[in-house]
């Protein structure tokens, strides 16, 4: 019997699919290694060898959209023993195992107001003025393509705005002086602003998000397109450094849960 059309192209797909992962030297790292879940691993590690302030070690980290869970391993190395990493996924996250134990993960849909408020629940309270405060807010979160490229667009310029709307509630505030604590060793660099790391894909509607809604309120703003990110894929990362909230309010953000 001869094959179908649709067939024929699923199995070519199925080819070239197989082909880019044999000679990915990235999945090979990550199969060889056996130490991270995931290839996107790899990205996480290549922005915070680039900027090594993103992830303070000591540090509260917030993770989302973290399945399977190599985003949290990286940042969990980092901060160390005395940091905590939370991770929120609508895919249930296996624990990570002995060595881990300061990574947590919450299970569900982080637009939704149940989630988001325990999320907010699970950060670690601080002695200061501000009862929480988390050290970078990262985002790996992506929407479930359409096809649509207006539509995909849209879906997500919302998740990026969600993860900002958090951390312009709850991310680190710069401090004036003082020194490290016993409770909280970060380095001097670290008395700036928390941090924000947000992937996205390549489209003139987030250059203009970069410029109105980040620029305003971060120190600096980088694009990134890490090199274990496929050529191919048109997904980069804003690494925004130095919360600055007196900078002011960025245009989008009403300051209510979504």
């Amino acid at each position: 019997m001869r094959p179908s059309l649709f067939l024929l192209k699923k199995s070519g797909s199925s080819n070239r699919w197989l082909a880019r992962q044999q000679s990915d030297p990235f999945v090979n790292s990550r199969s060889s290694s056996g130490r991270y879940r995931s290839r996107a691993s790899y990205k996480l590690l290549q922005l915070a060898e680039r900027y090594p302030h993103i992830l303070p070690a000591g540090g509260t980290i917030v993770d989302l959209g973290c399945a399977p869970g190599g985003w949290a391993q990286v940042a969990a190395d980092k901060v160390g023993k005395r940091g905590r990493v939370i991770g929120v996924d609508l895919l249930p996250v296996r624990d990570l195992g002995e060595g881990y134990e300061q990574v947590s993960f919450i299970q569900g849909d982080f637009l939704s107001p149940e989630i988001y408020q325990q999320l907010v629940k699970t950060l670690p309270r601080r002695s200061s003025a501000r009862n929480v405060e988390v050290d970078a807010v990262l985002s790996d979160m992506m929407a479930n393509m359409t096809g649509v490229r207006i539509r995909d667009v849209e879906n997500s310029l919302e998740l990026c705005r969600s993860a900002l709307m958090f951390a312009v509630h709850y991310l680190r505030r710069p401090t004036a002086g003082g020194e490290p604590t016993p409770e909280r060793p970060l380095p001097p660099s670290s008395r700036k602003g928390g941090n924000l790391v947000l992937k996205h894909f390549a489209h003139p509607d987030f250059s203009l998000f970069k410029k109105t809604e980040l620029e305003p309120i971060f120190d600096r703003v980088h694009y990134v397109k890490p090199e274990s990110s496929r050529s191919e894929s048109s997904e980069g990362f804003f690494v925004c450094l130095g919360f600055r909230p007196e900078r002011g309010r960025p245009g989008k953000i009403d300051g209510t849960v979504s």
